[in-house]
């Protein structure tokens, strides 16, 4: 319907409309003060190269936070199975004196220092772990 006033009311009317925009725009314009026209435009004139350098900062801590999110999950998987091949190798052969695996023969001295060397690597596994997680889990982070 307003589409068709300017046909009806000629073409004068669409410099009536202009000119009260014009008008709008300037009561608008006159009613901020220059001084703060002044401090905003300084304001934000030498804050560029900073949001481009915070811009570039954000981006590297994401790459990293991805970084240590893939670290986390591999050596959970990992984790997961250093647990399950020590707790198969724990289970296996209470009390033999020698175990014999791929054609090879295994006192019980080496099977118990086996099994502790891989019982310290999963502990030191399972620290590393919650120190990835402590760390995504650090102050700041929003995830």
């Amino acid at each position: 319907m307003l589409l068709l006033v300017p046909l009806f009311a000629g073409r004068g009317m669409i410099s009536y409309v202009t000119t009260a925009v014009d008008k709008v725009e300037d009561q608008f314009k006159s009613s901020v003060p220059s001084s703060l026209k002044s401090s905003v435009l300084a304001a934000c004139s030498g804050s560029g190269p900073e949001i481009e350098r915070n811009m570039q900062m954000i981006a590297s801590e994401e790459v990293e936070v991805a970084k240590l999110e893939r670290q986390l999950s591999k050596t959970e998987s990992s984790l997961a199975k250093s647990r399950d091949e020590i707790l198969r190798s724990r289970g296996s052969g209470i009390g033999q004196q020698s175990f014999r695996l791929c054609w090879r023969s295994y006192s019980s001295t080496e099977v118990k220092t086996d099994l502790a060397n891989r019982f310290a690597h999963y502990r030191t596994s399972e620290a590393t772990v919650d120190q990835l997680k402590n760390v995504l889990r650090a102050p700041g982070r929003t995830a």
